[in-house]
């Protein structure tokens, strides 16, 4: 026989707490199986089965010995309807993103929608970067606002919320993810930030940055947790083992130079520095070498977009633009990722590698430049350019 919702609701707050306390994963209860799609979230990260636990408590609540069977779970159960009621959160079962090393959960309260991305460990969530940045692409197209983001650690879980919100450079909260236009950029300063939260003030440098985060959201009411979940799982961070092979495609940078405003608590206005820089390089390139020498966003053999290639007889030039005002910081951010666009397996011939800034080098960075050239024969050089 089913059970009634009248009868579910009759079981309270205090009966729930009861059956929380009660429950152990060593125990068998009789006429039930541990949940398939969802959890309930116990102090931010114990997972326990829905049905299970208000089975305890109807025992307790009244006496009676009701069998999984008897109703339903899911997410629009009356049961689901009762956690959130009570104060508990629901949250989908641990899924992957994708084919990456990457893990994440969805979650719903009386009043918050939210996003737990798993830390990353010597053995787990390996890709934690490549899985974020795939979660966040998914995010935008579903047209979500991040409302806040904090860190949801052991270790930070007691402390107040504003002594674990990630703070954002240059970003402030709430912010739609429609009005981001570099997707890695973000993940970077959210991934930044959290290595700066929860860390000793006199650790200048920061401490782990893959640690275990908490985003709140606003989404289409009309999305539940499992169209999230499945929006999310499957994964738009595409990765591969075989080896790209370079092709040299001219086209011009597509990214907007105008301001957008970006809503938020107060209309902020956004500049498109980096695009800026990258239109003005871009025009003098094609000034020295021609447009069909010229490609914007080329396809590396990393698989990872360069952000100019000048294609210089059978040779290329590589340019990799960074925004920083320190000639130093451009260097340090650019070196990685310029590094692996001109050897990774497969890459053609570069002989030249441009780090390009919008401030000229000073004497000390210009050195430094100089000695990695001579000591590793990097051909590597830098350039200023300022935004038209």
């Amino acid at each position: 026989m089913r059970i009634s919702a009248k009868e579910i609701y009759k079981i309270t707050r205090s009966d729930l707490l009861y059956a929380i306390d009660e429950f152990s994963e060593d125990k068998s209860f009789s006429g039930f199986k541990d949940s398939t799609g969802f959890d309930i979230l116990i102090d931010g990260h114990r997972r326990l089965p829905p049905k299970i636990i208000i089975g305890i408590a109807a025992k307790k609540a009244l006496g009676e010995t009701w069998k999984g069977k008897s109703f339903t779970g899911g997410e629009s159960s009356t049961i689901f309807r009762l956690f959130k009621k009570n104060g508990f959160e629901v949250v989908t079962k641990l899924q992957t993103v994708g084919s990456l090393d990457a893990t994440f959960s969805v979650g719903m309260s009386s009043e918050k929608t939210f996003l737990i991305v798993e830390s990353r460990g010597p053995e787990r969530n390996t890709e934690y970067f490549e899985g974020m940045i795939s979660i966040l692409n998914s995010l935008q197209k579903l047209d979500a606002e991040i409302k806040d983001i904090y860190l949801d650690t052991a270790s930070t879980r007691s402390l107040p919320v504003e002594d674990r919100r990630l703070v954002l450079q240059n970003l402030t909260y709430p912010f739609y993810l429609n009005s981001i236009t570099d997707i890695r950029s973000l993940r970077l300063e959210v991934t930044r930030a959290a290595g700066l939260t929860g860390t000793s003030k006199d650790k200048a440098k920061g401490g782990n940055p893959t640690k275990r985060l908490r985003f709140i959201l606003g989404l289409d009411k009309k999305l539940n947790l499992r169209k999230i979940s499945n929006a999310i799982g499957a994964a738009n961070f595409i990765r591969t083992n075989k080896k790209k092979k370079f092709t040299f495609t001219p086209q011009s940078p597509v990214g907007t130079l105008e301001y957008t405003e970006r809503k938020h608590l107060e209309p902020t206005i956004i500049t498109h520095l980096h695009n800026e820089l990258q239109k003005s390089l871009y025009d003098e390139l094609v000034l020295s070498y021609g447009k069909e020498s010229v490609s914007a966003e080329q396809i590396s053999s990393s698989g990872r977009p360069a952000d100019l290639v000048v294609k210089d007889g059978d040779q290329f030039k590589i340019f990799e633009i960074k925004t920083s005002s320190s000639p130093r910081d451009c260097i340090r951010q650019a070196l990685g990722q310029i590094l692996e666009y001109s050897y990774w397996p497969g890459s053609p011939n570069y002989s030249e590698l441009w780090i390009v800034g919008p401030k000229p080098i000073d004497e000390e960075s210009s050195q430094y430049l100089d000695t990695l050239t001579e000591r590793f024969g990097l051909p590597l050089k830098y350039r200023c350019i300022l935004p038209k």
